[in-house]
């Protein structure tokens, strides 16, 4: 990684693929009748908190149903976006979390990245459960304020979603209709800011 070139983690539940709502419907075809929050009635990235044990057992059953995670539909413009990066210089490397109690779960993630975005995705591609780790100079993610065990080398870009609504501290990205105008600027602020630490 280069102030000349720098490098873009981007999430893949909730901001290259619509996590919220493969589960959702993957929860009333499992359950129907049985009430849930819709994506848009969602007040928090946790899914269980304040919920019965009831409704968590269905969840989790949901969650690791074996093709979920082969059912999500892309985000309008997403992958566009990250071709359009691509393009311009940009080091994109999607940085996505397992969910590890479903077996299928890294696997589909992989082939979804293939069939929507090319192999040149799913070879790039970071599976890791703390994104601390991995190097980078911003993250593009719909988790608010991601922590692990290392200070972040990158700075978070906040992927807006109904359920981090609320987050009034991270830069936002809207959607990726005309990412650019947040993107872009965010980099060049990372730029000049490592330079002059550097000097």
């Amino acid at each position: 990684m280069t102030f000349a070139t720098p490098t873009v983690l981007v999430d893949m539940d909730d901001v290259l693929v619509d996590f919220g709502a493969g589960l959702y419907e993957r929860f009333i075809l499992d359950n129907p009748g049985h009430p849930i929050k819709t994506p848009a009635e969602r007040e928090s990235f946790d899914l269980f908190g304040g919920e019965s044990e009831d409704h968590k057992q269905r969840l989790m059953a949901a969650m690791n149903h074996p093709d979920l995670y082969g059912s999500l539909k892309p985000i309008p413009g997403a992958f566009e976006a990250v071709h359009e990066m691509l393009d311009l210089g940009i080091d994109v490397r999607v940085c996505t979390a397992p969910w590890a109690t479903n077996p299928t779960c890294a696997s589909q993630k992989l082939t979804m990245l293939e069939e929507l975005g090319g192999k040149f995705f799913a070879n790039r591609a970071i599976i890791s459960k703390d994104k601390t780790f991995v190097r980078g100079d911003l993250l593009i993610d719909d988790r608010s304020g991601v922590t692990g065990a290392l200070t972040p080398e990158w700075q978070q870009l906040l992927f807006t979603q109904p359920h981090n609504r609320f987050d009034t501290v991270l830069p936002r990205l809207n959607g990726w209709a005309n990412w650019q105008d947040t993107v872009l600027p965010m980099l060049n602020r990372i730029r000049h800011h490592r330079a002059a630490l550097a000097a």
